[in-house]
Parts: structure tokens; sequence; C-alpha cells
């Protein structure tokens, strides 16, 4: 049977959660007081929503004067009772009327949670139900073959797909070629090989002695250099000597012309017998 949400105490409806709430603290600490971490706990439990109601509001009221506060903690609440007050939710009313409308008042040192008031707790009565029996399918034997034989038709059809599968591997295992033709071909391959590294050697060989040749061609180019380097001079020098020797030739001409024009001024010169004259 289902705990009731409220609890009723000398004709008034309390929160039960936030009796229950107390009463562990109580317990919990040994000491049968509640201290202020407790009573901030108990006030955060009270809120619904964020909102309280009047009777969470009325609950913590009870447990003010009937249970036993820190000193501490009875300062505490009684500075955050005017929020919790102006916290109540307006719109949440509580239906139920108290029986009285002042609590009497109570023993402090009595138990917070009288005995005969725990018999006053009113709890809601569960409701019996006969479950209703639903009939029961059968299915006819017919469906049943046609299952079988529908499962039956999918296994043939599976079984012949993996057939054809496994020919397929079979077709291409029998292209691949035996231990001994893969063995032939990698002593071909091997000759194949030892084959062109002798023809790199021999090309290599022939790059050295092409390299070599270059080298003295280029020693004898360097040779043919200096020796047109030299024929250049001894063409400058040459010239050169062309050129003075045109200049003297020159001169030459000059001096003949001066003396051909001497000897024209003055005639022929003949020998004293006049048998040769010069002119």
């Amino acid at each position: 049977m289902a705990k009731s949400y409220y609890k009723t105490i000398q004709g008034v409806r309390y929160d039960r959660a936030l009796l229950e709430a107390a009463e562990e603290r109580i317990y919990g600490q040994g000491d049968g007081h509640i201290f202020e971490k407790d009573a901030e706990e108990i006030v955060e439990l009270s809120k619904d929503g964020g909102r309280i109601t009047e009777t969470e509001l009325r609950t913590l009221k009870y447990i003010s004067e009937n249970y036993h506060f820190t000193p501490k903690a009875a300062a505490w609440f009684a500075g955050k009772l005017p929020d919790i007050e102006q916290a109540v939710d307006p719109d949440q009313f509580d239906q139920a009327q108290p029986l009285t409308q002042q609590l009497p008042e109570l023993d402090q040192a009595s138990s917070p949670l009288p005995e005969q008031d725990l018999s006053t707790v009113t709890t809601p009565q569960s409701e019996e139900f006969t479950p209703v029996e639903e009939p029961i399918v059968r299915i006819p034997h017919l469906i049943w073959g046609v299952l079988l034989f529908v499962a039956i038709l999918v296994g043939v059809v599976l079984y012949q797909g993996a057939i054809k599968e496994i020919e397929t591997l079979e077709l291409k295992l029998s292209a691949v070629p035996s231990i001994q033709e893969l063995e032939q071909q990698v002593s071909d391959l091997q000759s194949e090989r030892s084959a062109l590294q002798t023809i790199v050697s021999e090309l290599k060989q022939k790059v050295a002695e092409t390299n070599s040749d270059q080298a003295q061609f280029q020693k004898g180019l360097r040779a043919e250099q200096d020796r047109l380097a030299s024929a250049s001079s001894e063409i400058t020098n040459l010239r050169s000597e062309v050129q003075a020797l045109r200049g003297e030739r020159s001169a030459l001409q000059t001096i003949v012309s001066e003396l051909k024009q001497k000897v024209a001024e003055r005639g022929p010169v003949c020998s004293p017998s006049g048998t040769l004259c010069v002119w």
C-alpha cells in the first residue's frame, strides 16, 4: 500500500516528506538536534519548482516549533521565515481545512511526533482490478506449412548462390600459376636482371671512357686556344711592323719625289765625255 503524500496530525494536514526529512536528520546526528545545514536542506526540499505551498509552509512552522533546533539554526530559520512566507504560491491553495485552528502547546522535551498522531495517517487505498485474459490466437497448420516452405525455398536459393561463389573461387584458383611456374618466372627474372646489370656496367664503362676522351679533347682545345691567342698576338705585331714599313715607304717615296724634282730643276747631268747623261 503506497504512502500518502500528506500526514495528518491532530486533524491538521502536513507534508510527509518534510517531516520524514526532519526525523532523518535528528536520528542521523544522534543528539536530537537540527543544525543550520539541516534546516537549509529541509527548506530547499520544500520548494516544488521554485515555489512553496501553504501545506509546506505549515509543515516548516510545525518543524520549527516541535523539533529541537540549535540556537544558530533557530536564528537562521527565524530570519528566513519572512522570505519563505513570501515565496508561497498564491495559485496553490490548500483544499483541506484544518480541524483545529490552533495547535496545542507541546512540551519541548516530548517526542516531536507523538505516537497517537501516527495512527491518524490517511493513505489512499489502491484499487484492485482483475486482468482481462486475451484470447489465444492459434495459427492454422496451413500457415505453418507455408512458412516452412518459404524457409526451405530461401535455404535452397542461398545454397545455390553459395555453390556459384565456390565455383567462381575455384576458377580463380585454377587461373593462378603453380609454384614451379612461379619459380621458373622468378629464375627468368633473375637472369634478365643479371643481363641488365651487365649492360649497365658496360654503359658505365663507356660513359667513363667518354668522359676521359672529353677531358683530353678539352685539354687539346685549351692548347689550340692558347696557340690561337699566340698567333693573334703575332699577327698584331706583324700588322704593326707592316704599318711601320708602309710609313717608311711613304717617307722614301716622298724623298724620291723631292730628288726627282731637284734633278728636273738642274737639268741633265752628263759625264765629262758627254756620253752618259742622267736626268
